[in-house]
């Protein structure tokens, strides 16, 4: 089936980043241990201390070129077939390997680079804005008084992200409730997308002249425009344009569905780009690599069958299934059968190809799990794919 395939950016990291794939298939190991030669440390590692870490963007944004390089590396493996890919600002560099047009090794050293850049940065901040269009947000940033903030982001139609200095965003706050908005600062202490990181874009521009790019093996959409990067000098400009130049995530999913394609998958540690496209593009099968859908779309693909794969599936179909109402014994039950899904794949590593009656097991604790999480017996075949 042909697939969009879509890499998040920063902001969407989770505790642990990393150490489920690691775990899980040898590709991922692959982009880990290419990665971890380049940097000079061990991201999974660095993935488990991803808490008191967060601010470190030089940390941050390669951890998450990483992911979501691995992530596709084994949606790969399992036979995905993409048609077109695209980034969410720094996912664009992702987005960018994974179709050929730069190593994994420049990937995360552009990352490392970037998020280095943006820490030097003059201080400032961005904040959500939901409710009024971009326009809308757009005119209310080049009326502000104090001229330091500006659109940085058109998430949906609904829904922005505005960045500048702390003054900046501040005189804008009072114009945006005027129009009906809602904002939520972001607290992520640094500009993004707009004039104030031209330092950092400065730097990149040397930096992407010297790094080796080709033309894109996969059509790749510009997190600026959704507009094709077909020639490395369109890639290299980009790398840089996105430090200061608004992302526009909205075009980017008109783009994708120019394409026509089967389905989209998210390769990224949560779900938000996911969400984001149902929200614009009603009746499309999106999944994410995370979620139990993309699990269990993933799960019926050749190449994905040992099972250490099929042990880590099961554990993030435990996670990924929501439950309301728990009484204390559901929740007994549920941590005891993820708890032994883990002490089974921690045993894998002295076995790693596994036995039939490995998968046997998994199937009972997982089934467990989802009962004690209070779904019945079909609407656990449903999850499941119906593999049980």
């Amino acid at each position: 089936m042909r697939t969009a395939v879509l890499f998040p950016g920063q902001g969407f990291q989770r505790a642990h980043l990393g150490k489920d794939l690691y775990r899980s298939h040898q590709a991922c190991r692959d982009v880990y241990d290419e990665a971890a030669a380049e940097l000079g440390y061990d991201l999974i590692a660095a993935g488990e201390r991803l808490g008191v870490l967060s601010a470190r963007h030089d940390i941050v944004q390669p951890l998450l070129v990483a992911y979501g390089l691995a992530a596709w590396a084994a949606a790969a493996k399992c036979g995905v077939e993409p048609c077109v890919m695209a980034g969410h600002s720094l996912g664009e560099i992702t987005a960018l390997a994974a179709a050929g047009a730069l190593s994994t090794t420049d990937a995360v050293r552009l990352a490392r680079l970037r998020g280095t850049w943006m820490s030097e940065c003059p201080d400032g901040d961005a904040w959500l804005v939901f409710g009024p269009s971009g326009d809308q947000v757009r005119e209310a940033c080049d009326n502000s008084p104090s001229g330091e903030v500006w659109l940085a982001n058109r998430n949906m139609p609904d829904q922005s992200v505005v960045s500048g200095t702390a003054a900046g965003l501040e005189a804008v706050r009072e114009p945006l409730q005027a129009i009906g908005a809602t904002v939520k600062a972001l607290g992520i202490g640094t500009p993004v997308h707009c004039p104030l990181g031209t330092y950092a874009a400065d730097r990149m521009v040397q930096a992407a002249a010297d790094t080796p790019v080709t033309a894109p093996l996969v059509p790749v959409l510009s997190t600026l425009t959704g507009e094709r990067l077909d020639t490395a000098d369109q890639v290299r400009g980009n790398l840089s344009a996105t430090l200061t130049s608004c992302v526009d995530w909205v075009a980017v999913t008109s783009g994708v569905r120019a394409v026509h394609p089967d389905l989209v998958l998210e390769c990224g540690p949560k779900t938000v780009l996911r969400d984001l496209t149902r929200s614009m593009w009603p009746g499309v099968q999106a999944y994410a690599v995370t979620d139990p859908d993309g699990v269990a779309l993933l799960a019926g693909k050749p190449g994905c069958a040992s099972v250490r794969d099929y042990t880590l599936r099961a554990m993030r179909l435990v996670i990924g299934t929501p439950c309301l109402d728990q009484s204390p014994e559901q929740r007994r039950r549920t941590k005891a059968a993820y708890t032994q899904l883990r002490d089974l794949l921690d045993s894998l590593d002295d076995d790693p190809s596994g036995t039939g009656a490995g998968t046997d097991r998994v199937d009972r604790l997982l089934r467990e799990a989802l009962l004690a999480k209070g779904l019945g017996e079909s609407e656990v075949a449903r999850v499941t794919g119906g593999a049980l």
